[in-house]
């Protein structure tokens, strides 16, 4: 048995005055080389400027590979809306949460956690391609630990790269702080020096994806759950999630 990737393309008839009609297409099915493999986490991303222009990203788990928990990343690209795909595996011994981001033509960003040489833990990572995600950089801007649920927002007018992921630390008191990192790119190419970072809480806490706003500024969203690491055992009263956000002014 396995797991690939699905993609149900919805087409959308009708003035938006009128009662729009939603027709639901084919299936389009995308397998791994090794169609064994099952693919979870999927991604997809398309060209604004090219709908035959499309990247999907995943998350592969290869039972066999020599590695602590045997999955990577993978990227599939295609520029003739899915005929073909051209399949890139990602050298690393663990690989999480993958989110790609297409800006025209060349532009392409992928992001993930990745772990390498079976070393513990992950790294927040930024992966770039010249050539519209058909061959990627060979080492990523590695972007240290603590990270989870990265994710990445254009903004339509300036071009901006935003990337949101949570960043967990503990305090001196060993306590849980929840943070919003908040990076950016305007060339696609590296990440702004710097990054800004947005306490959130001291409870077990995850971004969500990023909005911008037509002035520019960014909204934040996540979600603040009532026990750490997901966890009830506690005293506390089951209260369930909550949703809340960081509205960042004058992003830069």
């Amino acid at each position: 048995n396995f797991i690939c990737n699905a993609f149900l393309f919805i087409s959308i008839t009708g003035a938006f005055a009128q009662r729009s009609v939603l027709i639901a297409g084919n299936n389009e099915i995308i397998r791994h080389s090794n169609s064994s493999l099952p693919l979870v986490e999927p991604h997809l991303a398309i060209n604004p400027n090219n709908g035959n222009h499309m990247v999907v990203t995943a998350i592969v788990f290869d039972s066999a590979a020599p590695t602590t928990t045997g999955d990577h990343i993978v990227v599939f690209a295609t520029k003739d809306n899915g005929k073909t795909w051209k399949q890139t595996d990602f050298e690393m011994t663990h690989g999480g949460d993958p989110w790609v981001a297409v800006k025209n033509e060349n532009d392409v960003v992928l992001i993930a956690l990745a772990g390498y040489e079976n070393k513990p833990g992950t790294s927040l990572v930024y992966y770039t391609s010249s050539d519209g995600g058909f061959t990627w950089s060979k080492e990523p801007m590695k972007l240290g630990g603590g990270h989870d649920h990265p994710t990445l927002a254009k903004d339509p007018n300036s071009g901006r790269l935003f990337l949101l992921s949570s960043l967990v630390k503990r305090n001196g008191a060993q306590e849980r702080i929840s943070y919003a990192y908040l990076n950016y790119s305007d060339d696609w190419k590296k990440l702004n020096d710097s990054a800004s970072v947005f306490t959130v809480g001291k409870s077990n806490s995850n971004t969500l994806t990023a909005a911008v706003h037509p002035s520019g500024n960014i909204i934040l969203p996540y979600i603040e759950h009532p026990f750490e690491n997901h966890s009830t055992e506690s005293n506390q009263p089951a209260t369930g999630s909550s949703i809340k956000y960081v509205y960042s002014k004058n992003a830069k």
